[in-house]
């Protein structure tokens, strides 16, 4: 799924001037060395208001072609407390946001999930979105210390471990493409990969609950039919109810 980020309010391209006589393109290295460090904590829309409950902060190991630095990022998302086995859910509101260390035009953005034991992705794992470095001209970078992030996503799932298992969800890679402001046509790719922490969110599954009644019974509000035996005998099963709940914070390692 690819969407384009919303323009940035504060920051235009007519506050970085570009190249010209008077002010030359900078030396591909010396650029890509710094954008490294600013790819790694994002430059995308201006953050509104971040739920600050389940706003989990990890350590990242970035590098490109031309070196290797340690960042951080912030997720944050909702899941449910709890999920039917062989139902399915979301983990939904999911945004990813940072602050870069220096002015930052950003071209397209990756945030994956770990694959997850005991559940089943339905929609993929990989959300890519992109930046105003991918317009034509460019749109406007994301300047410096603003705190940054990406539109909201959600990724659905289906629960295939056994009742009494948990559902651990955890980021994983992000990789950003980013240009020079000076230069558009100048661009680094840098692959960011999470070091320690603990689970955004951790989904309890549960056994459907079963009930039986005799004679001509009827089943209950918000109660599905699963079979009825010839004797009068009618056997039902319900989803308890699972509250959603806020991923719960997580540590940096």
């Amino acid at each position: 799924m690819t969407d384009h980020l919303l323009p940035h309010p504060t920051g235009t391209t007519s506050d970085h001037p570009a190249a010209g006589p008077d002010r030359p393109t900078r030396p591909r290295r010396r650029w890509a060395r710094r954008a490294v460090a600013g790819a790694a904590t994002l430059g995308l829309v201006a953050a509104g208001s971040l739920a600050p409950a389940g706003a989990g902060t990890w350590d990242y190991t970035c590098t490109s072609a031309l070196t290797t630095t340690a960042e951080r990022n912030t997720v944050v998302g909702t899941a449910p407390a709890t999920v039917v086995q062989g139902a399915t859910f979301e983990l939904s509101d999911v945004v990813l946001s940072g602050t870069p260390g220096i002015d930052l035009l950003l071209v397209t953005l990756s945030l994956s999930l770990e694959a997850p034991v005991g559940a089943e992705p339905l929609d993929g794992l990989t959300r890519t979105w992109d930046g105003p470095g991918s317009l034509d001209p460019p749109g406007p970078y994301a300047p410096a210390g603003s705190t940054n992030a990406s539109p909201a996503t959600s990724f659905a799932f289906r629960a295939t471990g056994p009742a009494g298992s948990t559902i651990e969800l955890w980021p994983g890679d992000v990789t950003t493409t980013v240009a020079d402001i000076a230069d558009p046509s100048l661009r680094l790719d840098v692959a960011c990969e999470r070091t320690g922490g603990e689970p955004l969110a951790v989904v309890r599954i549960v056994a459907p609950t079963t009930t039986t009644t005799t004679g001509a019974g009827v089943a209950g509000a918000g109660v599905e039919a699963a079979g009825a035996g010839g004797d009068g005998t009618t056997t039902t099963t319900a989803a308890p109810a699972a509250d959603a709940v806020t991923a719960r914070p997580s540590l940096t390692g």
